[in-house]
């Protein structure tokens, strides 16, 4: 009887993982001037496109938008470019 709760409710608990999950795609770069330092502390403002290619080799863009990033002491930086949440897994 044990074995069966530990199975329904191991099932139960992966279902509802599946059912319920946030999606977000992130870039992390380092950002350099045009002599290839670092870029130490600042705030930027990236323009991401997401697109794909045709069969003319055209980029089709998908998404386009603006993101204000900071770097850190290092001139790292991390944007998520689309998030949201999945409802269902079908």
């Amino acid at each position: 009887m044990k074995k069966l709760l530990l199975s329904f409710t191991i099932l139960f608990l992966t279902n509802f993982n599946l059912v319920a999950q946030d999606y977000r795609l992130s870039i992390q770069g380092i950002a350099r001037d045009a002599e290839g330092a670092s870029m130490i502390n600042k705030e930027l403002t990236l323009d991401c496109s997401i697109y794909y290619l045709n069969d003319e080799n055209a980029e089709i863009v998908i998404k386009q938008v603006p993101k204000d990033v900071n770097t850190d002491a290092f001139g790292v930086f991390d944007v998520s470019i689309i998030s949201g949440h999945v409802t269902n897994s079908d």
